[in-house]
């Protein structure tokens, strides 16, 4: 098994290059990545996003009950259910 994290400065195009690769492989893979929601301007929250799915749900926002990470609050039910 190998595993990989891209890594870098937001906006710095991760994602894009996670999925062209993905396009190319004609191999099993799976993982997760996750992306900003917006409010306007504002970063409200994240996103989770199942590769292999297409699943996706909140990892952590703003507004919210589950444990608290800086200013987001962690949503533990999307975050085991996708991640």
């Amino acid at each position: 098994m190998l595993r990989i994290a891209i890594t870098g400065a937001p906006g710095s195009r991760k994602s894009t290059v996670c999925r062209n690769v993905l396009q190319q492989l004609a191999c099993t893979y799976g993982g997760m990545t996750s992306a900003d929601i917006r409010e306007g301007r504002e970063r409200a929250g994240f996103e989770i996003r199942d590769i292999a799915t297409g699943k996706r749900g909140i990892l952590a926002h703003r507004k919210g009950t589950g444990p608290r990470v800086g200013s987001y609050h962690v949503n533990l039910d999307d975050l085991n259910g996708i991640g």
